[in-house]
């Protein structure tokens, strides 16, 4: 009897085995699960490998996957190509997953020339198929065709002024035209009597660490519908929701060596870099260093815009969002500034800064760490706004002193209608320096940490404050506005404009 009732025991047991999934996963599944239905990329440009983007197919079965093939509908002859688990082939066949258990696959792209100046959608997809079922992940991607600007042959240069060699691609009369992007593969260097002439609606694009240098000129020639873009040459995204576009210190700069002259800059967007512009010595009065306006240098990893004994004027510029000085006009010269924003509002993702938007200075060090005196015979602010969240409560710092003793030169500087934040350690009282001044009032952009959106708001104090004597000579803001229109000029680079009104 005893034996019985265990014999009806095991077989009630497997009888109830038998109606459950196999716990040890023994049997097959041929259904499965897709990350995702779509892979796209940002722009790609031809002939170089994208970025490599994935998706992942799960078996959330305890038992063994069995899938039947797993393929590029465009073959070969596609322009993408998959890694299939960790196998370069853009068709597999019998592939096995564990239960519980996922494999990759890897998605790149590389696009053939097109000769075409605007960007063409490209489309392709992979198939992934088992008995039971099949799915189609959809490949996209955005191909632009560029001009690729390498150095060629043994072209290496002396040209820093450390006597650093350099590779780069040497240019003496040039101009770049808005048929095609440029992709610059490495540093440029302009001869110190030829001239590189950028047309409006040229995008540049910068690769990793790659500058500008200017032994001679440079016109960059954007128009209000055209501007120029220099940028890094990532398009793509850090992580989902984090474009490389917010990223700073993606490429160098643009430095106009000493000896420099007549650079002209207009309607150009220069972001994502170390530095924006570096301007050195001017040699000769009758030759500015540079003059820019209605432009933007904004997230910057180091200083949008520096001058070392250079000359330079400004008007109506965005200079903002740096990791360091937003400007910093140091080691003497003259510069003049109308109409411009400088707001720093840093916001990297791995680092904060520890620097006030403005620095005016008239001296360096030596190697033998002496004082060098040079001149700043002008430093002349009018109708600006000087503005950010710097912690220590000001945005503007006057270095003419090494200790207690000030340095032996000209430190002239003059701030003129303008808002400024910096009450509490600058002396308000200096009209000498400081006219007509409005101290530490927010100017309420309407997001610049985020958007880098500069506008005013409808209540800013910046509003109706700025000069009309000083706005007749800028009547048209950084937005191509008639600043002349209403009760009267705002103070930065942005005349407010009402939304029915635009």
């Amino acid at each position: 009897m005893k034996k019985l009732l265990l014999y009806l025991i095991i077989c009630a047991g497997m009888l109830f085995a038998a109606c459950e999934r196999d716990p040890f996963g023994t049997g097959t599944s041929y259904n499965f699960k897709v990350s995702a239905d779509t892979v796209s990329f940002d722009t790609v440009f031809t002939t170089i490998h994208s970025v490599t983007l994935n998706f992942r197919i799960f078996n959330e079965d305890v038992s063994d996957l069995e899938i039947d093939e797993i393929t590029l509908m465009g073959g070969d002859n596609s322009p993408f190509r998959l890694n299939i688990d960790g196998v370069p082939e853009n068709k597999v066949k019998n592939i096995v997953i564990n239960g519980g258990d996922s494999m990759y696959v890897f998605v790149e792209a590389n696009l053939d020339v097109t000769n075409l100046s605007n960007p063409l959608i490209i489309v392709d997809s992979v198939l992934i198929r088992s008995k039971q079922k099949s799915s189609f992940v959809k490949l996209l991607a955005y191909g632009q065709d560029v001009v690729h600007m390498r150095a060629s042959g043994d072209q290496d240069y002396i040209f820093l002024d450390d006597n650093k060699t350099v590779r780069a691609i040497y240019l003496e009369d040039y101009e770049l035209t808005n048929e095609k992007p440029y992709l610059f593969h490495d540093h440029v260097y302009v001869d110190s009597a030829s001239t590189l002439r950028v047309k409006s609606g040229v995008t540049m694009y910068m690769k990793t660490g790659k500058s500008l240098f200017i032994g001679g000129t440079l016109k960059m020639e954007g128009s209000l519908e055209d501007p120029i873009t220099v940028r890094g040459d990532r398009l793509d995204e850090v992580y989902e929701g984090l474009s490389y576009d917010k990223i700073d210190g993606q490429w160098g700069y643009i430095y106009l060596l000493a000896g420099s002259r007549n650079n002209q800059i207009t309607y150009t967007n220069i972001r994502n870099s170390e530095y924006g512009i570096i301007a050195d010595t001017v040699v000769t009065a009758d030759a500015p260093t540079l003059e820019i306006s209605h432009s933007r240098i904004v997230n910057v990893s180091k200083t949008a815009l520096v001058g070392r004994g250079a000359s330079i004027k400004a008007d109506n510029c965005l200079f903002a969002n740096c990791g360091e000085f937003v400007l910093a006009f140091i080691i003497g010269g003259s510069y003049e500034l109308n109409h411009c924003t400088i707001g720093n509002y840093y916001n990297s993702y791995f680092s904060t800064r520890k620097d006030p938007a403005v620095l005016l200075n008239n001296f360096y060090l030596d190697a033998n760490e002496i004082i060098q005196p040079r001149h700043l015979e002008k430093a002349q602010f009018r109708n600006c706004i000087i503005y950010g969240d710097y912690g220590s409560n000001y945005e503007v710092a006057l270095n003419n002193r090494s200790g207690d003793r000030v340095v032996n030169a000209e430190f002239e500087y003059l701030f003129d209608h303008c808002l400024i934040k910096g009450g509490s350690v600058l002396d308000t009282m200096d009209v000498q320096h400081f006219r007509n001044i409005i101290w530490d009032k927010d100017p309420k952009f309407l997001s610049p940490k985020v958007n880098f959106d500069f506008t005013l708001d409808t209540l800013s104090a910046a509003r109706d404050a700025g000069s009309i004597e000083f706005a007749e000579q800028f009547p048209l803001d950084i937005m191509g506005t008639n600043r002349l229109n209403d009760d009267g000029p705002d103070m930065g680079a942005f005349e407010f404009v009402l939304e029915e009104d635009q």
